[in-house]
């Protein structure tokens, strides 16, 4: 997620979406249930896409975890390791 072109970060965030607004609209598309939603959280949450863990970026894994194993018990591979 933090390897993307500089030119699509240029092109989010001149339309306003900014790390901190995806991950608020990736938390409203959790709240389906989707297990790939759960993956994605996890993978957002790891990269402080939220800004929480700016001064205590350890802090971010475990709160990832929470977002990988709902991932995992739904079945989604990739969040099983």
């Amino acid at each position: 997620l933090n390897n993307r072109p500089e030119s699509d970060a240029l092109f989010f965030s001149r339309i306003g979406f900014n790390q901190e607004k995806t991950f608020r609209l990736a938390t409203l598309w959790s709240q389906d249930g989707d297990p790939q939603m759960d993956d994605l959280m996890g993978r957002l949450t790891l990269n402080d896409f939220s800004g929480r863990y700016a001064d205590e970026p350890y802090q971010a894994r475990p709160a990832s975890l929470k977002w990988f194993r709902a991932a995992a018990e739904k079945g989604v591979v990739e969040a099983q390791s």
